[in-house]
């Protein structure tokens, strides 16, 4: 494995008490290693692991996250939406190691460019100083060359395993205008995202209309292996008496296994459309003006019931008061931990309850302890306690009891029209 070791610093977003990730960097108490598998020059098309070494002598704070990049002539896969843990020891002294790992899949020979790649990283300094910021990677460059055997090939892919299949629907034996017939072609590829898969070119012909449904693309991990599959789906119908023959195909493959050139066929299908007897025409035609107007009337009752909806759910929102949106926005900003948003919000219900600006004076005993902590948390002076929905509910019921009652003039009595 080649690696280079790459320390280049950008602004920092927090300095505490003088100490900065630029200065930890100079001191040697943070690294950063940039490393690409394997010996330049590399191969067209085929797979090549990159990743970020994030390496502190003591332990990170909120960790650290790299933002994936992207490059011109490269597919970019990232293996992970997290970061692989390690320790290494350093001189004698254990440092806590974050690997964030990347595959790049070269679509073009010549010298490549990898982008400036930004880490982001908060450690824990001394005395326990929370110490964030962002550095970033020199770019670097990978020479891509192309085996000779591929040269001419008009589209290949590379992979260690690959397999191709195709379903036919609505085959028969006799054929005649209006009939249709559709082809389904799966691809599957291991070690190689579904992007790299060709797509079959397929062409309409006189006599024959021919649709194509959007191709259908997916990636998965099974285990850390990629797998990528597409699925094309062509629809031909049949326009005119006649005999056509819808096209075969050829896919090229570069077993990156083997080092072999292989190769994957589907034939072609051959059809002979009848010609239609007298009158047919003026039927279909009658039959299709039918089906339009289903669909027409369809087409307007669900316009209809969609205005229905949108409607009732408009009025059902404006019934909900100004108090339930904000408690609802206070416990969904506990959930995503944004405490300063939280309490900024539970001043607004404080003053919306009892029309007071102070809290301490409304919120109750049992609530005190919780108000506090979230108070604490919003100006991050702690970083280990969260506010639970529990928590939250608490805080909001006793801002529900300081409401202050109605005035006796101001209630609503009702009083029985037919009593007895």
């Amino acid at each position: 494995m080649r690696f280079a070791v790459l320390l280049i610093v950008l602004s920092c977003s927090l300095f505490c008490h003088g100490e900065t990730l630029e200065k930890l960097v100079q001191d040697g108490k943070l690294k950063l290693e940039f490393g690409i598998e394997g010996e330049q020059p590399y191969l067209l098309k085929e797979p090549v692991h990159i990743w970020v070494d994030i390496a502190y002598h003591r332990w990170f704070a909120r960790g650290t996250s790299v933002t994936g990049f992207n490059a011109a002539n490269l597919v970019v896969i990232s293996e992970s939406s997290f970061a692989t843990n390690f320790s290494k020891s350093i001189n004698g002294e254990t440092w806590a190691i974050q690997r964030w790992s990347f595959t790049v899949y070269p679509l073009q020979t010549g010298d490549l460019a990898v982008p400036a790649i930004e880490v982001f990283i908060s450690v824990n300094a001394e005395n326990n100083v929370i110490v964030d910021g962002k550095l970033s990677l020199e770019p670097r460059s990978l020479n891509i060359t192309e085996h000779e055997s591929l040269k001419q090939l008009p589209q290949w892919l590379a992979a260690p395993e690959y397999s191709l299949s195709e379903n036919w629907q609505g085959l028969k034996e006799n054929y005649k205008a209006g009939d249709a017939v559709t082809r389904t072609i799966k691809q599957s590829v291991s070690d190689a995202p579904a992007m790299m898969l060709q797509p079959p070119l397929a062409e309409s012909l006189p006599g024959v209309a021919l649709y194509k449904e959007q191709p259908v693309v997916n990636d998965s991990r099974n285990r850390g292996e990629l797998k990528g599959t597409r699925t094309d789906t062509f629809i031909y119908t049949i326009e005119e008496s006649g005999y056509y023959t819808l096209p075969g195909y050829t896919f090229y493959w570069w077993d990156t296994a083997s080092a072999t050139l292989r190769t994957r066929e589907l034939e072609s299908l051959e059809i002979n459309a009848e010609a239609p007897p007298a009158g047919a025409r003026q039927e279909r035609k009658k039959a299709a003006f039918v089906n339009y107007r289903w669909l027409l009337n369809l087409t307007t009752v669900a316009m209809l019931l969609a205005i229905l909806v949108f409607i009732v759910r408009r009025r059902y929102l404006q019934k909900r008061s100004y108090t339930q949106i904000k408690e609802a926005l206070f416990l969904r900003q506990l959930d995503q931990t944004r405490y300063g948003d939280a309490l900024n919000t539970l001043y607004q219900l404080a003053f919306e309850y009892s029309k007071s600006p102070s809290l301490e004076k409304i919120i109750q005993a049992d609530a005190l302890e919780v108000l506090s902590e979230l108070k604490q948390l919003s100006l991050n002076y702690s970083d280990n306690g969260t506010i639970t929905q529990t928590q939250g509910k608490l805080l909001l019921r006793s801002l529900r009891s300081s409401k202050k009652p109605k005035a006796p003039w101001k209630k609503t009595i009702q009083f029985p029209l037919n009593p007895g």
